[in-house]
């Protein structure tokens, strides 16, 4: 239930930051070496079974400081043991004074469900520049319940802001309704981005087990959307050659954004998969990157966000390389018996793959053009070759290449001399 859903969101963060949904350090002390930079935040958690999915454990962090914090982790240990202790990294964006950060994890292993939690939170100083937005919540509907205890509440959301939103954070709990305890944070999927003045509405979810009547609490925040976009200097290159990308990020007004970022240029083989990437830097807003494709790719241009502005993604560029076939260079003349080099390029990525260029010669006699020799020469991955040749007799010759997967060139004629 709750856990494959925050296992999905997870995943999608390309297309929002969500503060449900987590990576489990369990045991590993990575955080604490660290520990004398972060701030300390008050948390409160607590554990529960949600039948066949197993156990949880969920919980808030209040940022109770005077500046916005970037949530980082909770240290959990607990009150029958000082012997267990787990770290769990909390997914989360800048979080200002008031405000929290949800969790959400299953419960440890070897750790007896009977066992009090005693959390304490972690976070890092924001930029300066890390500016979240607030969205109006316009409306939270009634909860619905599933047969498995699923509590669904319909939130509408409206982007009162200026400048269109995306990366947006949804933070919700649920509390009993007489005693304000905590009982539950609540799951979510809200829209990717919201221009000004658009409304949207999207489900958040709990699934903790509670008799008694509950409120929800639930607040959304958003960054500035950007725009990226990507251009090639060719999207027909021939194989083995590269392909120059300008990548360019701007503020949703259409001024470059300034300031040391980050930008990823995707590559996918089919479209669909986009796990291969190159990191490009700029403090300008515009960055070169370079690709050399071996078959049709496809190419994005992504900025994950932060320093004031939310993920944006570009159009996807195709590019397909052209089968490289150059007719051979020669000298136009040479000598009887006296090697020359024989150049030029075939390829066709992989399928013409380790194959030789195959150079054919042939000597005029009469009208006719017969074939006198055939010699093999290996190529390099762009397809490039240069092979010496010599030739025995006098008179007027041509040659040309040949490559599996490629074909047959041009002919280059020459004139051999005694």
């Amino acid at each position: 239930m709750k856990a494959e859903r925050g296992r999905r969101i997870f995943a999608a963060l390309m297309a929002m930051v969500l503060v449900v949904g987590t990576m489990s350090l369990m045991g590993i002390g990575t955080a604490g070496a660290c520990e004398d930079l972060q701030i300390k935040l008050p948390a409160v958690a607590r554990g529960y079974d949600a039948g066949e999915d197993g156990r949880y454990l969920d919980g808030v962090v209040t940022n109770n400081t005077t500046s916005t914090v970037v949530p980082s982790y909770v240290k959990i240990s607990w009150a029958e043991s000082t012997k267990h202790e787990v770290e769990e990294w909390i997914c989360s964006g800048p979080v200002k004074p008031g405000e929290y950060a949800a969790f959400h994890m299953e419960w440890p292993c070897g750790v007896p469900a009977t066992w009090t939690p005693v959390v304490t939170g972690y976070a890092s100083p924001s930029d300066a520049d890390d500016k979240p937005l607030d969205v109006t919540i316009d409306s939270v509907g009634p909860a619905s319940t599933d047969e498995a205890g699923v509590r669904t509440y319909s939130v509408t959301v409206t982007n009162d802001n200026a400048v269109p939103l995306s990366d947006f954070q949804v933070t919700g709990v649920e509390r009993d309704a007489t005693s304000t305890a905590f009982v539950d944070t609540l799951d979510s999927c809200p829209p990717d981005a919201l221009d000004p003045g658009e409304s949207a509405t999207f489900d958040v979810t709990g699934s903790s087990p509670w008799d008694a009547e509950l409120t929800t609490d639930t607040h959304i925040t958003g960054l500035e959307q950007p725009s990226i976009t990507l251009a090639a200097d060719t999207t027909t290159p021939d194989y083995g050659s590269p392909v120059t990308f300008t990548l360019s990020l701007t503020n949703s007004d259409g001024t470059p954004a300034l300031g040391n970022r980050t930008l990823k240029l995707f590559v996918s083989r089919d479209g669909e998969d986009w796990c291969d990437y190159k990191c490009v830097d700029t403090d300008t807003g515009t960055a070169i990157a370079f690709s050399t494709p071996e078959r049709p790719t496809y190419y994005k241009a992504v900025y994950w966000g932060g320093d004031g502005l939310g993920y944006a993604e570009s159009d996807v560029i195709e590019v397909t390389p052209n089968v490289s076939k150059t007719t051979p260079e020669a000298p136009s003349s040479v000598r009887a018996r006296k090697p020359f080099f024989v150049r030029g390029r075939m390829c066709a990525g992989a399928t013409s793959g380790t194959k030789p260029v195959v150079l054919i010669t042939e000597r005029k006699k009469g009208s006719k053009w017969v074939k006198t020799a055939s010699t093999t020469a290996n190529a390099d991955s762009a397809g490039r070759y240069k092979k010496s040749v010599k030739l025995s007799s006098a008179g007027t010759y041509r040659i040309r290449a040949y490559r599996a997967g490629v074909g047959y060139t041009a002919y280059k004629s020459l004139r051999v001399r005694k």
